[in-house]
């Protein structure tokens, strides 16, 4: 098995596995404190756990090569990959990891022109739809404001590492 296919299926394992006890231990705990299910505190964890990675680990780790000959253009917009996640918080640690993982874009959620904190919390949970488990997201907009958001894509290095022109990112 070529050292690639090795580093995905450790990583895939790794990810099932760590997701699935995160879970558990989150569920458990909350039962325990009489409390509702709330998956957002399994996202948080996981965020805090990526941001605490030594670089060169996450770089091991999140770093795969977008095959050939995959990339789109969008309105003179080139996108290595045809993968693109949409609505993405304004984490830009995070965002240049999922770049890493070959993604070839990102769009950020709703940002809003002040601080809004979203809806009261739980607000992720698992359901059921016919049968079949999913996620509901109820987020409600949560955005830490317009300027600092602008601030911190300013100082981004996803945009700044992931575009030889950071500039061809403006609409033309």
């Amino acid at each position: 098995m070529p050292l690639t296919n090795f580093k995905i299926a450790l990583s895939s394992i790794i990810y099932r596995l760590t997701r699935k006890l995160a879970i558990a231990i989150a569920t458990s705990y909350r039962h325990q404190k009489g409390l509702g299910p709330d998956l957002e505190s399994v996202i948080l964890w996981g965020d805090n756990l990526i941001h605490k990675l030594p670089k060169s680990l996450k770089k091991w780790a999140f770093t795969y090569k977008i095959p050939q000959n995959k990339g789109v253009y969008l309105h003179n917009l080139y996108f290595p990959s045809p993968i693109v996640v949409a609505a993405f918080k304004d984490d830009f640690d995070l965002i240049d990891t999922w770049l890493m993982l070959g993604v070839g874009g990102i769009t950020l959620k709703t940002l809003m022109s002040e601080k809004r904190d979203g809806n009261p919390r739980p607000r992720i949970q698992h359901i059921t739809v016919d049968g079949q488990p999913a996620i509901i997201n109820a987020m409600g907009l949560p955005s830490k404001g317009l300027a600092p958001t602008l601030i911190a894509l300013n100082h981004s290095p996803a945009l700044q590492l992931r575009s030889p022109n950071r500039y061809q990112y403006r609409w033309p």
